[in-house]
């Protein structure tokens, strides 16, 4: 049997992703995708992003700008144009992705117009 151990929360709850939060026990990098996308915002926006009290509470702020697995119906007013290219906000869009299936991978956001410079 090659099963992989089961992991317990790790890191800051504001950088946390979704699929942690919900106590999945299995995950992989992924998650850390999550987090760059967390710190990218922070950076964009001088402040976290999702400021939750507790694992509930984060959640419910992740839906609340994401919508959940039903796309990110504010994330675009809150990162507008004018503050981020449409290239931009591409990479941001799919590095903050609820579902992990979905989410875009740290080697494949290098990939991007964005990091070229022309975004």
């Amino acid at each position: 049997m090659n099963e992989r151990p089961s992991r317990g929360q790790a890191g800051t709850l504001w950088y946390m992703a979704p699929e942690v939060l919900l106590g999945k026990p299995d995950y992989d990098e992924l998650v850390d995708a999550w987090s760059l996308g967390c710190v990218m915002a922070e950076l964009l926006a001088g402040e976290p992003l999702f400021r939750g009290q507790n694992a509930t509470d984060q959640v419910l702020r992740i839906f609340d700008v994401l919508g959940g697995a039903h796309g990110n119906p504010r994330l675009r007013e809150l990162f507008p144009e004018e503050r981020l290219s449409w290239d931009g906000f591409q990479v941001l869009d799919g590095l903050l992705t609820c579902d992990p299936a979905k989410r875009l991978p740290a080697a494949t956001a290098l990939q991007c117009p964005w990091f070229a410079g022309s975004g």
